[in-house]
């Protein structure tokens, strides 16, 4: 168990592109990726219409689109 109320270093900035990168932080996946303005974000690595991880969608402007 980790405390979930603390900040954890998932990557360094360097890591971080516009492609996903998959790591996992206290035992939850996550995606981590830029938007084409470069700002880091992360998300949880699910798709939340059909409960399959996300590694395999494309992070497009903004927001990381579905593989639908």
């Amino acid at each position: 168990m980790f405390p979930l109320n603390a900040w954890y270093a998932a990557a360094w900035d360097t890591e971080v592109g516009r492609t996903l990168l998959p790591r996992t932080v206290c035992d939850r996946p996550l995606v981590l990726y830029r938007t084409t303005s470069g700002k880091a974000v992360a998300l949880a690595d699910a798709c939340w219409h059909c409960a399959d991880p996300r590694l395999d969608a494309a992070a497009a402007s903004a927001a990381v689109s579905n593989r639908w």
